[in-house]
């Protein structure tokens, strides 16, 4: 599969698992649900690509790279067609669950493609993915404008729609071309894959996707409930309700586009990771102790500007730790965040209800403190390693 298709249909599934933020005050409203019930959603989202990851195993051993990345696109692009034709709540959590399951499928499959057929563009392709990510993430809340309302369903419908045709054009696509050798495989299959337990016991590495699981769980938190409390705390219209969810994804667009350039300066990887992680800390905490919603919005898009290159990061370097174990990495990225994105979330949700939006938001800032420390540990692990092999 080209990767300009890959690049479109993650936009879209970027624009799909996006969305909530902006839409669950009409999901609640519509369906008459409250916030524990709507956090309940997210976190059988995770249940969902949970269930994926446990299953992984078995696909990764009779299917390639490209195949779990079509399996991805039909169960995600199926379940939100689904969507539209039964938006009732008794089938919202099995329809939230299938999202969840074939969105793994995608994220794990695109990344694990690019990162092994394009090892020699790796570095280029990975992040651009996540920009990508980023830009279909930042414009969701205002692409859904449409569908406020009762309509909130139909959103979800088009991203699957589109799903599914991308996923026909690019084997068509495929299909003309015809299946030429990739080089880039060949160079693969001459490294030697790692056993499973080699890389699990390799302590840098276990800590590291607790750094990812951290900032992963923070960005569902800020992704789902801030235009929530913009909403409710300033009282905000629903065009600048989807201009929150846009700040803070711009932010995280910004860092992963520049995020290259600081590399280039010689800055370690996991030490723009550390030092982003405090910064979105820091001005997290501003945006939601300010009385001010523009300047709310400026701390917001810098919150997300200090965390943003982590993911790409993370694929980057722990690719070029185990780089014929890709795919396995590929997975541990993603069952790193879904762990963290099934239990915080709804716990912001929960303790939401009893202590107050503002006060669970605050709280949940510290995953951002927590993931910078791990960060430094990870990076001085390594040196000490380094300096040891020598």
């Amino acid at each position: 599969m080209a990767p300009l298709i890959i690049f479109l249909g993650f936009f879209v599934y970027s624009v799909a698992v996006s969305m909530f933020g902006t839409q669950v005050g009409e999901i609640m409203k519509t369906l008459s649900i409250p916030i524990s019930q709507a956090g309940s959603l997210l976190s059988t989202q995770q249940m969902g690509a949970f269930l994926g990851i446990v299953l992984s195993p078995l696909v990764l051993k009779h299917c390639k790279e490209k195949s779990i990345l079509r399996l991805g696109m039909v169960v995600m692009g199926a379940s939100l067609v689904l969507l539209f034709v039964f938006p009732a709540r008794f089938v919202l959590f099995a329809i939230f669950a299938c999202l969840g399951f074939g969105g793994f499928y995608v994220d794990s499959g695109s990344n694990a493609y690019l990162a092994s057929h394009f090892p020699e563009k790796r570095s280029i392709y990975i992040p651009i993915l996540h920009f990508v990510y980023s830009l279909g993430a930042l414009s969701s809340g205002y692409l859904v404008l449409p569908f406020k309302g009762m309509k909130w369903h139909i959103g979800y419908a088009i991203c699957g729609v589109l799903l599914l045709s991308f996923l026909l054009i690019g084997m068509e696509n495929e299909r003309r071309v015809g299946k030429r050798p990739a080089q880039s495989q060949k160079k693969q299959e001459i490294l030697e894959k790692l056993p499973f337990k080699v890389i699990l016991g390799d302590k840098r590495f276990l800590l590291y996707c607790l750094v990812l699981m951290f900032y992963m769980s923070s960005q569902q938190i800020s992704a789902s409930w801030l235009p929530l409390y913009v909403e409710t705390a300033f009282h905000a219209s629903p065009s600048l309700v989807a201009a929150t969810l846009m700040s803070f994804w711009i932010g995280i667009a910004c860092m992963r586009l520049v995020s290259p350039l600081f590399l280039s300066k010689g800055i370690p990887p996991l030490l723009l990771t550390a030092g982003g992680m405090f910064l979105s800390f820091l001005t997290l905490i501003i945006a939601l102790l300010s009385k001010n919603l523009v300047f709310a919005y400026i701390a917001i898009v810098i919150s997300g500007f200090g965390s943003g290159a982590t993911i790409p990061l993370f694929i980057v370097t722990a690719s070029s730790w185990f780089p014929a174990n890709t795919a396995f990495v590929s997975v541990f990225y993603i069952l790193s965040g879904t762990v963290g994105r099934m239990i915080f979330p709804y716990l912001v949700a929960l303790f939401a209800e009893t202590y107050g939006l503002q006060y669970s938001l605050l709280s949940s800032s510290l995953l951002l403190l927590l993931g910078s420390l791990l960060a430094i540990v990870v990076y001085r692990k390594r040196e000490l390693k380094a300096v040891r092999t020598y």
